[in-house]
């Protein structure tokens, strides 16, 4: 067993990493949440007055369905409320090992739109709501975890300006205040493009803005037809954002969930560009044990395939059989360098990686020594 782990950890240390243009490119928080350090004062009270007559279990199922904002609040009316509110296991999960996704959502002002039940679902989920591969990310207005390719790619994971909102979907600013709203983070962004924002915009979720505008009898057919004859109309608010092709893409956003396959949709599918990529999501750990998270592998195997690869050469290797078959090498091969994995589907990639056996030459005896190969 012994062997095995330091097999393991040699083949994660040559073959692993995480790449910093996809870690760095969402929100980040410089300063993450910690566990209170109120201390007792003379005006503290001690209790949480009828609620400690309740036994602590149904405490910690209770408060565990408040939102962070409210868990907050308690736990500063009083000693026995702090006390409690650290106590809560998903709380407690979630300060441990999501400490920096806690502080966005207090930055955004989303803090008050999930509860503690809902983020720690998330915390101990793997997998990408879109397409089912591993998501090492968080999309905070829906608390969804996501891939790096879905969140470049799918309409569910993209925010838009209120105002463009209302212009796309024809729903009032009544209407749009139903709706969690964020306001992003001053910085540098890189997903899929990079791009340094200064300015603080009002943002909400597309595939929510749409759901609101179905539940208010809005017809697609109808917005898309009004959309196409305002195209005609001039450069007002709506036409003065670059792409008027974005906001059609996006009303004909998918409302329910859908199965996607990365493996097969190709990778070079027109996409319209998100002029706020990454403003919405943050890296966000997988919890496997109370102990144990992950953030996700990628595979450097690939990048050396990546780089390797020169489409004017010919013969006989892997990406040449690619070609023949007609794939886009190009695309398909890149897309893999974005594709991160939990740490068991990263070994069983590596068995069938060109790119790892380079690397490391007795990469599949290693693998048999692990019984994975």
């Amino acid at each position: 067993m012994a062997g095995d782990t330091s097999i393991r950890d040699d083949l994660l240390s040559r073959l692993a990493h995480q790449p910093q243009y996809i870690m760095t490119g969402m929100i980040k928080i410089s300063n993450p949440a910690t566990p209170s350090t109120i201390t007792r004062s003379p005006h503290t009270s001690a209790d949480l007055g009828r609620l400690d007559k309740l036994p602590l279990e149904l405490l910690h199922f209770a408060f565990s369905m408040l939102d962070l904002k409210t868990l907050s609040s308690i736990s500063r009316t009083c000693l026995r409320g702090l006390a409690v509110v650290e106590s809560i296991p998903e709380y407690r999960d979630l300060i441990r090992h999501a400490p920096s996704m806690m502080t966005a959502l207090g930055s955004t002002g989303l803090i008050q739109h999930h509860s503690a039940h809902t983020l720690h679902t998330g915390l101990t989920a793997s997998q990408c709501a879109s397409c089912g591969d591993f998501g090492p990310f968080l999309f905070l207005p829906t608390c969804e975890r996501c891939c790096y390719e879905c969140l470049c790619r799918e309409q569910r994971f993209r925010v838009i300006t209120t105002a463009c909102a209302g212009d796309c979907f024809e729903l009032s600013a009544a209407s749009l205040k139903k709706l969690p709203t964020m306001h992003n983070l001053r910085g540098r962004y890189s997903v899929p493009f990079e791009r340094d924002l200064e300015q603080r915009f009002r943002l909400v979720s597309a595939r929510a803005v749409k759901k609101l505008a179905l539940d208010e009898g809005k017809s697609m057919k109808v917005l898309a037809e009004n959309m196409g004859k305002r195209r005609h109309e001039g450069f007002d608010r709506l036409t003065k954002w670059r792409h008027i092709d974005t906001l059609k893409w996006l009303q004909a956003a998918p409302i329910e969930s859908r199965e996607v396959n990365t493996q097969t949709t190709s990778p070079a599918t027109r996409v319209p560009v998100d002029d706020f990529g990454g403003l919405a999501s943050i890296p966000f750990p997988s919890l496997k044990s109370t102990t144990c998270a992950e953030s996700g592998l990628w595979c450097l195997g690939c990048e050396e395939t990546y780089r390797d690869w020169d489409p004017d050469e010919s013969g006989d290797n892997d990406a040449a059989r690619l070609v023949a078959m007609g794939s886009n090498v190009y695309g398909d091969v890149h897309y893999t360098t974005q594709v991160a994995r939990s740490e068991k589907g990263f070994l069983e990639h590596v068995a069938h990686c060109a790119g790892a056996k380079e690397i490391v030459p007795d990469l599949e005896e290693k693998l048999r020594q692990m019984k994975i190969a």
